[in-house]
């Protein structure tokens, strides 16, 4: 009887070592295959817009202060934000943060050799109000570029990528049409990229992707569409090729259903974005001086100086904003 006993048991033994053995195999493939698509979605984020691309990110809440409050409970605001028309277009000038461009004032005189004159800076945009606005709401799909007039780089296919890549990072999966384009490529003796309709297509098929699996809309915010190729440039044919390019390509998402596209520009760029997005919400901004003193007041609360110097300081960083043409 004990011998049987035995025998029984170790067989038992032996086919939950087995189980163990076939369990701890599958395990280990899994996380073979999870490194494997890790890496994979790495690589494709890399060809789609490499992470050393520069471009200008939005400022945190705590750097813009309580400015703007006006525009977030505006009329225009609430339609686009909510269940109305799909593109809002704010076009102005002047002060900012309610105009539409990222402007910098600076106090120049002798300060403490602790504080530098940048810190001093005010750096505000409408675009970063609304940013930090959305991102209060959760699952909520955000993608955005700022152009800069320093940047010569900056083109419509540039401008696409980074938004593509910035929406990719914010799902689970890559969309199917993505791994197949970086399939094809990966396969491709000569090695040649995507031109811009491409990566139009793209970024179009995985805000559809997106909204399938989150049930939310993608906001794309595009600030100081006309400091792209704004300098010398603006009279040749690259220039208006470009912004052309970028307003079909945001077109195509507007045509989605899914996205909702907010595009901040000076007033003489205007008309151009009504007639690439007609029936579009018309926002006219101007700047608020209210709004400056509340932000600088904010800044300057951090350091130690006395309240005469804060004065001189929001003083004469008010007549520098009065004085600001665009």
């Amino acid at each position: 009887m004990l011998v049987a006993k035995k025998v029984v048991m170790n067989g038992d033994f032996d086919e939950k070592l087995k189980t163990v053995h076939t369990l701890s195999t599958l395990y280990s493939d899994a996380l073979q295959s999870k490194a494997i698509r890790e890496r994979q979605h790495e690589d494709i984020l890399e060809w789609i817009s490499p992470s050393s691309t520069n471009y200008i990110t939005p400022k945190r809440s705590n750097e813009v202060g309580s400015t703007c409050h006006w525009f977030l409970v505006s009329d225009k605001y609430l339609e686009w934000v909510g269940q109305g028309r799909s593109t809002l277009i704010c076009s102005g000038k002047g002060t900012e943060p309610r105009g539409s461009r990222i402007t910098v004032f600076s106090w120049r005189r002798q300060i403490p050799s602790r504080v530098s004159s940048s810190q001093l800076n005010v750096s505000l945009t409408r675009s970063s109000v609304i940013f930090n606005r959305l991102l209060q709401t959760p699952r909520l799909g955000i993608i955005y570029f700022f152009f800069n007039h320093s940047d010569r780089t900056q083109t419509a296919e540039n401008v696409v990528r980074v938004l593509l890549r910035q929406l990719l990072t914010q799902m689970d999966a890559i969309p199917s049409e993505v791994r197949n384009e970086y399939s094809r490529y990966k396969q491709d003796p000569h090695k040649r990229m995507p031109d811009r309709q491409m990566y139009s297509n793209l970024l179009k098929c995985s805000i559809e992707a997106f909204f399938k699996a989150n049930k939310t809309r993608i906001f794309v915010l595009v600030d100081a569409y006309d400091e792209l190729l704004s300098t010398d440039e603006e009279k040749e044919i690259n220039a208006l090729a470009e912004k052309k390019a970028i307003r079909s390509s945001l077109s195509q998402l507007s045509g989605t259903g899914h996205a909702k596209i907010l595009i901040s520009t000076r007033p003489h760029y205007c008309q151009e974005l009504r007639n690439s997005f007609p029936g579009a919400i018309v926002a006219d901004v101007h700047g608020d001086p209210e709004d400056m003193k509340t932000y600088i007041k904010s800044r300057l609360e951090p350091f130690n100086f006395h309240e005469a110097l804060k004065s001189e300081i929001m003083e004469q960083l008010l007549k520098a904003s009065a004085k600001e043409k665009w």
